[in-house]
């Protein structure tokens, strides 16, 4: 049960207070006094966005609270804490900000003030009678009825996919010749880079191996006659450090300075003889290597070639070929799987006929229930002779393209015979505006005793209908609000004068400035407004007709 809703700066709303309570709370006010507004702060409880912010406004808070019963509380179910029975919702806007939403004082999104929504509030608003005229509105009605809606959400679930497997059949050959190319070229690209077989490296280790290669002959020539001027068969640098640092030993008995002199000569020449023999191992190396040089040029113009083609190194290369493996297995199986659509759309197909014959079953067997319902409904509401039935669709041996519907197979829907003598005619081809309002009136008292939701709202459910059939209509939502509480807008006194709870809404022009205001009237007050609501020019006529439409709700009750 909505208990109290608080308003702050909303458009015409500057600070305003509602308190609700159990049964039937009617809203009433002329016309443009901001009673749909009110609606709609209700709604921003439920997920709806908060309007364009005004250029001189301040913070816009709409909060709400809801006293919860146990089985809101299992409807609820992770939405909540355990053990909270109530539920505090606020919407929230700061000047330039966004929209926010808390739930029990933690943020929230607006889906999820959605998903409480449709576990806490049946809203029945001035649309809703031109949305019954659709046909898909009419079968989800009365799978809300049998308890097939999963079932039926599941069938589109499965008209999508049919949908979509009809789509990528039809394109399969295009996308067949795409992925055989698309595989064509990467299969060739990878076996490319196989047959390379390349390393990480092997390109500067080839630049390198035939630089050194074609410099050999006269690297080895070079060396070659630098080791034979270290030390030759006469002479030699070896041999002239040698003597030279004999000399200066035989002389330096008694010099020490010139006895270090000739173990530094000494050193030096045993340098030298290293070097030497560094020489010709190196010279010895270059003229072993081998490789032939037009080979490698043409393995060095392969790799570049490649690198070129691929824009990338070796270890790239490497890389893209491992890639194209896993592309080449997605691919293959991609093929394989338009090769098996055949078999993938008759197994849907097949899913499709199944559910469709349970759901055509079901929806059977209760919407005869339902008509009957609705028709017993209708008798009170001034329609005795009506008759109403219910389309459930149809079940079939197999698939039939054109029987499919996206919530079954065959036409669903709602006929109705509203005089004798006439033919059953679908809904939307024979009710007038007053009908559509009864009839939609009889499925909400039928169907709120199936969704138990602890709060109806009607907005202006008299529209088409008049004041000849308001006490009825009153009737009817005095009956619904003994179990739920009912929040009813209206300007037929006729259905105000049921109210467990009468609100009135006005608005206050001040200046440039239009504030809303909404007070709780009873007594005299209440007595007077229904006789405004009357709207006779005889002031004490109207006033003894009030008095006598409450006489007559408190008798009815």
């Amino acid at each position: 049960m909505l208990e109290e809703i608080h308003v702050r700066n909303l458009l015409i709303m500057d600070s305003l207070s509602v308190v609700l309570g159990p049964g039937l709370n009617v809203i009433s006010g002329e016309t443009g006094v901001g009673k749909s507004l009110l609606l709609s702060s209700v709604g921003l409880l439920l997920g709806a966005k908060l309007p364009k912010e005004q250029s001189d406004a301040g913070s816009t808070k709409v909060e709400g609270r809801f006293q919860l019963r146990p089985e809101d509380q299992e409807r609820l179910g992770d939405l909540i804490e355990d053990g909270e029975d109530q539920l505090v919702i606020r919407v929230a806007r700061k000047p330039g900000g966004t929209q926010r939403c808390y739930v029990n004082g933690s943020l929230a999104a607006r889906k999820e003030l959605e998903v409480i929504a449709s576990s806490l509030v049946d809203l029945h608003g001035q649309r809703d009678t031109q949305k019954l005229l659709n046909r898909r509105e009419q079968t989800r009605v009365l799978d809300t009825f049998a308890g097939t809606l999963n079932d039926s959400k599941k069938f589109f679930e499965l008209y999508q996919k049919w949908h979509a497997q009809r789509r990528a059949f039809n394109d399969r050959e295009k996308q067949e010749r795409d992925l055989r190319d698309r595989l064509d070229l990467i299969r060739f690209q990878e076996q490319e880079l196989g047959a390379a077989e390349i390393r990480p490296g092997e390109l500067k280790e080839l630049e390198t191996h035939s630089r050194l290669l074609r410099a050999a002959t006269e690297t080895v020539a070079a060396l070659t006659q630098a080791a034979e001027r270290m030390e030759g068969r006469d002479s030699g640098v070896i041999k002239d450090l040698n003597s030279a640092g004999a000399e200066m030993e035989r002389l330096a008995a008694d010099d020490p300075e010139l006895a270090s002199l000739a173990e530094r000569t000494f050193a030096l020449a045993e340098c030298a003889a290293d070097l030497r023999r560094d020489m010709q191992v190196l010279g010895e190396s270059r003229a072993r290597l081998d490789g032939d040089p037009e080979e490698i040029d043409e393995r060095l113009n392969q790799l570049h070639e490649l690198a070129r083609k691929y824009r990338t190194d070796e270890q790239g290369m490497q890389s893209l070929r491992n890639s194209h493996q896993i592309q080449i297995e997605t691919l293959e199986e991609k093929l394989s799987s338009l090769e098996n659509l055949d078999g993938e759309i008759q197994a849907t197909e097949s899913a499709l006929v199944s559910l469709g014959n349970k759901l055509a079953k079901h929806r059977e067997k209760s919407g005869k229930k339902l008509a009957l319902l609705i028709e017993a409904e209708l008798k009170d509401l001034r329609m005795p002779k009506a008759r109403f039935l219910i389309q459930a669709g149809e079940k079939m041996s197999h698939f039939d393209l054109s029987k499919l519907q996206p919530d079954g197979f065959g036409d669903s829907g709602f006929l109705v015979c509203a005089n004798p003598g006439t033919l059953p005619s679908p809904l939307e081809e024979t009710a007038s505006g007053g009908e559509l309002s009864r009839i939609l009136l009889a499925m909400k008292c039928v169907l709120a005793g199936r969704n138990n939701l602890p709060l109806l709202i009607f907005d202006e459910i008299e529209s088409g209908v008049g004041p000849r059939l308001g006490s009825l209509l009153g009737q009817k939502l005095k009956g619904l609000s003994k179990h739920r509480q009912v929040l009813c807008i209206t300007h037929l006194p006729q259905i105000a004068a049921f109210a467990d709870r009468h609100l009135k809404i006005d608005k206050i022009v001040s200046g440039e400035k239009t504030t809303t205001t909404v007070e709780e009237i009873s007594g005299q007050g209440r007595l007077v407004e229904l006789a405004m609501m009357l709207g006779g020019g005889d002031e004490k006529l109207a006033r003894s007709q009030a008095k006598s439409l409450l006489a007559e709700a408190e008798a009815g009750q």
